[in-house]
């Protein structure tokens, strides 16, 4: 009975400290996030990969939990596919978005720019067929985090991709009624610009 006990006190025990994030690996990986910043802002995408690689692995080391885990792959998962390796970067933004579903609403925040470099990817690497259900997902969530206020332009222009990767996987019709949707929102914010830069994943 006491040894059953001292087993039972081992278990729960592991299970605690399992569950406790480590401090030291916090700012590991906030360290090798911002090497890969900065390797990001220097023009070296392999470096930051790496970077942003060993700040998530950190996050995982460390207990951090899915939010930050989420986060840090997310990096990870854009730059891969700005580098070239596109699987990697499309399984990476994928398990990206299994992470924030299992972060049960601490990481909302991030699905919408996550659903929207993920179409971008798969637009911009010719996988029509594939971009658009995922566009059919980021449009939504956009919205819902008031893309409509906050940079109407940008969001123009994810539609023009969307409606191209609709016209390219034959959903002409569809495809029309989404450019006439991007075309009404640059009309009626004539004369401003998107906030942000688009950048491609594929030249």
């Amino acid at each position: 009975m006491k040894k059953t006990s001292i087993l039972l006190l081992a278990s729960a025990l592991a299970s605690f400290l399992a569950s406790c994030s480590n401090p030291i690996n916090a700012y590991t990986a906030q360290q090798y996030y911002d090497y890969g910043v900065q390797a990001e802002r220097g023009g070296n995408l392999a470096l930051a990969g790496r970077n942003y690689s060993r700040a998530y692995g950190n996050a995982q080391m460390g207990n951090l939990g899915p939010k930050a885990e989420a986060y840090y792959l997310y990096e990870f998962a854009r730059v891969t596919g700005h580098a070239g390796s596109y699987a990697e970067s499309e399984k990476a933004f994928l398990e990206v978005l299994a992470l924030i579903d299992k972060a049960k609403g601490e990481a909302d925040q991030l699905r919408a720019p996550t659903y929207s470099e993920y179409a971008r990817l798969l637009h911009d690497i010719g996988e029509h067929a594939k971009a658009v259900p995922v566009y059919e997902k980021a449009v939504p969530e956009l919205e819902r985090v008031g893309i409509l206020s906050s940079d109407p332009l940008g969001f123009a222009s994810l539609l023009d991709d969307y409606a191209s990767s609709l016209a390219a996987a034959g959903f002409s019709q569809r495809s029309a009624d989404i450019a006439r949707r991007s075309a009404s929102i640059k009309d009626a914010h004539k004369g401003r610009s998107p906030k942000f830069e688009l950048r491609r994943y594929k030249a």
